[in-house]
């Protein structure tokens, strides 16, 4: 079972957006990949329930509860940002970000897989690699749950999203479970809550996406969509470097409110590739220039930048 293209393409390039989702918790709905029941089976009204997740376990039908060979999907990305931003923090200046994901059924569900690289022009930068996978699932007609969870390795001893620390204390590896709900309406309001175990960090992430397709709205060619996404989030972090310490040899907690928003153009010029630009904006009160601990830089409180991309399904 294939997607078709405006759907898979355009979810695998929002999977793939830095400046937004962190890394899975992308306010993308379930896909084609996921089981609806028809309408007037007990699926007309929003407190309906699918079971189908209970009922594919039960079933011990392999093809069932996770599809055939032919029920996959693969794709591969490669993004270019001006900037680099997570939580609404500035990582780094250039950055390519190459992605490999997968997308099929999983227990009546959307599961999902991805291997994501961020690798900075910047010398000195910090180097990430995210492996993350989830489930996504239609829960009711209106609202759809997103369950998944990261690995996060890197280069450089760090602090919060992967900034270097100037002392060589911080942490190189941290990983996160999170839960999503996501309304399947317009603007695709969702909430999501994570919790980073290495920073123990909470984090609450409020979101918003549509896209229009172009052609259908403006009578623009074929194959031309324009994507929105803005986020809100607040996040606490007792343990900001990890298991790493200050020069003083204390923790440093950490705690802040960010939002971030996203503008991409997007073309499908085959029903496998696909292409986007697109320009963004991110902002933060976490405080600029040396305020952090030992007068480490905190960065700029707002940023404007663009990026671009490029992807393949097969």
């Amino acid at each position: 079972m294939k997607l078709p293209f405006r759907s898979t393409l355009t979810t695998l390039l929002l999977l793939a957006a830095p400046a937004l989702s962190l890394f899975g918790q992308d306010g993308i709905t379930a896909g084609e990949y996921a089981y609806e029941p028809p309408a007037g089976e007990n699926w007309d009204d929003w407190s309906d329930v699918n079971t189908e997740a209970w009922d594919s376990f039960v079933s011990f039908d392999a093809e069932r509860c996770f599809g055939t060979w032919e029920d996959q999907g693969f794709a591969l990305n490669l993004d270019y940002e001006s900037e680099n931003v997570i939580w609404g923090t500035k990582t780094a200046q250039e950055t390519f970000l190459p992605e490999f994901v997968w997308l099929g059924p999983l227990f009546g569900g959307e599961g999902y897989t991805s291997v994501k690289g961020i690798i900075p022009l910047q010398s000195g930068a910090t180097q990430q690699m995210f492996i993350y996978g989830g489930w996504r699932y239609n829960l009711t007609p209106k609202f759809d749950i997103d369950i998944g969870g990261n690995i996060v390795l890197a280069t450089n001893q760090n602090y919060g999203p992967g900034i270097p620390t100037p002392w060589g204390s911080g942490w190189s590896d941290r990983g996160t479970v999170y839960l999503g709900i996501i309304g399947d309406f317009f603007m695709h309001p969702s909430v999501y809550f994570d919790y980073d175990f290495m920073l123990d960090q909470k984090n609450v992430l409020l979101g918003i996406q549509q896209d229009w397709d172009l052609h259908e709205e403006l009578g623009l060619p074929e194959g031309l969509e324009l994507d929105f996404q803005a986020r809100f989030g607040w996040l606490s972090a007792n343990a900001w470097l990890g298991n790493g310490r200050t020069p003083t040899g204390n923790q440093w907690r950490n705690g802040y409110v960010y939002a971030t928003t996203q503008l991409d153009l997007i073309y499908h010029i085959t029903e496998a590739l696909s292409t986007s630009v697109g320009v963004r904006y991110a902002w933060n009160n976490d405080g600029s220039g040396p305020v952090g601990p030992g007068g480490i830089d905190m960065g700029p409180e707002s940023m404007v930048w663009f990026g671009a991309g490029i992807g393949y399904e097969f």
